[in-house]
């Protein structure tokens, strides 16, 4: 196994991002469904690798989708990832080590109307990552990380003015 290798496992194509670290990302959907459920780990040629991350437009345009999981080690979300997913209504991201939700990530999912975020290590929210979202958007993420993550948020996310953060 090599960095930069991909492999496919189960309904999703993996890419090597460190071996001595066994981490990938998950770089696309190999067919459509309506669920998306990027796991914790992955099983690739006998080793367990943590699934760290979820590539720049791995799911880009799924017209299917409408409910998205992502695993517990995802560290960042990549530019572009979700948008375009016309139908996505709810994201849940189980992920406790979330540092990053790159540009345009869930850019005109029209529909997303509910994003649950457990991780207390965001940092960045980048430009547009939630523009063209429901405008009464649901945020729900940790009680103590509210009012950092609102103004996280609102500055440059291009989330509605009317989101609600609970």
């Amino acid at each position: 196994m090599k960095k930069g290798e991909s492999y496919n496992v189960g309904s999703y194509r993996y890419k090597v991002l460190d071996v001595s670290k066994k981490t990938v990302a998950v770089t696309k959907a190999l067919k459509s469904s309506k669920t998306i459920k990027v796991p914790n780990t992955v099983k690739i040629k006998g080793g367990t690798y943590k699934v760290t991350e979820v590539a720049k437009n791995a799911f880009k345009n799924n017209k299917k989708v409408q409910t998205v999981t992502i695993g517990k080690n995802v560290t960042k979300i990549g530019a572009s990832a979700f948008s375009g997913n016309k139908n996505l209504k709810k994201v849940t991201i189980s992920s406790t080590a979330l540092k990053t939700i790159d540009k345009q990530a869930f850019y005109n999912c029209k529909k997303l109307a509910t994003v649950k975020i457990v991780s207390k290590k965001l940092k960045t929210v980048a430009t547009k990552s939630f523009k063209g979202t429901a405008k009464k958007i649901k945020v729900d993420v940790p009680n103590n990380k509210k009012k950092a993550y609102k103004k996280l948020f609102k500055k440059k996310s291009g989330i509605s003015s009317r989101a609600v953060f609970k």
